[in-house]
């Protein structure tokens, strides 16, 4: 094994362990009916965000991403929030509050760490961070319905995107750029996701209107 697959092996093997540390006492403590709701929410809260990756527990999100492939990115970064995502959709009438706060955290953490990356697998942990911080706020905001619909789109978008730069092979700004020479249709649908990514280009640019309704009804 070499050093840089201890490294993450060590990584991963640090967080694992914190999560049942917040989950099961504030289980058992809501179960003996000695914690507020309020208190149980937010102690259960930062345990999902420390399975998600989310801010303030995000430490291990970014190097674990950056040391691995896109199709087990891809996974990390869609099919292990779909539960995490839920319960805290549950939580809601509890700590939206602590919700909201916790969704601006992420948007700027996301927003503000990911443009000091060169690497690509690291510039899209930090993004996924940021859309986590928007999905949340939507779940406090507007209603938890808001925020599937966002994640579903969310996924549409970055599994194509993710499976481009693992055919490319590609790691770093500058092999994306070299990428890009290639053809132009492999240029036109990375930006056309990217754009999508970002909420720039149609049809994805309607969603505010799209939320708007929603949260209306």
């Amino acid at each position: 094994m070499t050093k840089k697959s201890k490294d993450l092996s060590h990584t991963s093997w640090l967080s694992m362990p914190d999560q049942p540390f917040f989950y099961l006492p504030s289980s058992m403590l809501w179960m003996l009916q000695t914690w507020s709701p309020n208190s149980f929410a937010l102690f259960l809260t930062f345990s999902i965000l420390l399975k998600m990756g989310g801010a303030p527990c995000h430490f291990w999100y970014p190097s674990v991403m950056s040391s691995i492939s896109w199709i087990p990115c891809l996974i990390l970064s869609t099919w292990q929030k779909v539960a995490p995502i839920s319960i805290l959709a549950f939580l809601l009438p509890t700590n939206s509050n602590i919700i909201t706060t916790l969704a601006g955290l992420n948007a700027l953490t996301g927003g503000i760490m990911g443009m000091n990356q060169n690497s690509m697998r690291s510039i899209m942990a930090f993004s996924s961070i940021g859309q986590m911080g928007w999905m949340m706020s939507l779940m406090a905001i507007y209603k938890p319905v808001a925020s599937v619909l966002y994640f579903i789109i969310y996924m549409s978008l970055i599994a194509p995107l993710f499976l481009i730069f693992n055919t490319l092979n590609t790691k770093t700004i500058k092999s994306l750029n070299k990428s890009y020479s290639k053809s132009t249709l492999i240029q036109a649908s990375i930006s056309l996701l990217l754009l999508s990514h970002c909420w720039a280009a149609p049809p994805y640019s309607i969603l505010p209107q799209t939320y708007n309704n929603l949260s209306s009804d």
